[in-house]
């Protein structure tokens, strides 16, 4: 299935930054490092707004797996 751990798809979960199939810390610390980032090409910008912000953390907090 998509949403197993094992899942290679990104796009099962559009908050797991490094598509390990859990939306955790690593992805956390991946959405603080481009934080304000201005590119709709990085994962981080969730929404794809443009700006990695706090709209994208909360997306990131709603997918949070542990």
């Amino acid at each position: 299935p998509i949403n197993s751990p094992t899942s290679t798809d990104c796009s099962a979960r559009p908050a797991d930054l490094n598509c390990d199939g859990k939306v955790n810390l690593t992805d956390f610390s991946i959405l603080l490092y481009y934080w304000d980032s201005r590119d709709k090409n990085i994962r981080a910008d969730i929404n794809k707004d443009g700006i990695v912000n706090l709209v994208d953390f909360s997306i990131l907090l709603y997918w949070w797996s542990n």
